[in-house]
């Protein structure tokens, strides 16, 4: 007999060995369905993302942006006539009390 042959340990099958190999296998297998279960989820996520945003185009948004800022406007415009309606009620409040034109119309320019 030579050195090699006496150090190589002799496989043993024992019920414990079969138990753990396919315990092993059982886990292994449960591992790469879960990471197939990942890849399928990024694939789906991926997909609904290229779904929806690949449809926007530069000029939706070029869209969304004006109509943003006419919206803009239509709220200032809104809030100059609620200010001179403020203006204008203040003027009729205090008109009967200023009978010389010059002093109304100082008095206007302040509140304007």
């Amino acid at each position: 007999m030579s050195i090699s042959e006496e150090i190589q340990p002799m496989e043993v099958s024992s019920p414990i060995n079969q138990y753990e190999s396919s315990f092993l296998e059982e886990s292994n297998i449960k591992l790469i369905e879960s990471e197939i279960q990942q890849q399928k989820m990024l694939l789906d996520a991926y997909k609904l993302f290229k779904d929806n945003f690949s449809t926007v185009s530069s000029t939706d948004c070029i869209d969304k942006d004006v109509a943003y800022i006419e919206r803009r406007k239509q709220r200032k415009r809104k809030g100059l006539k609620d200010l001179k309606t403020k203006r204008k009620i203040i003027l009729r409040i205090l008109s009967p009390y200023f009978f010389n034109f010059k002093k109304f119309n100082i008095i206007f320019n302040i509140i304007k």
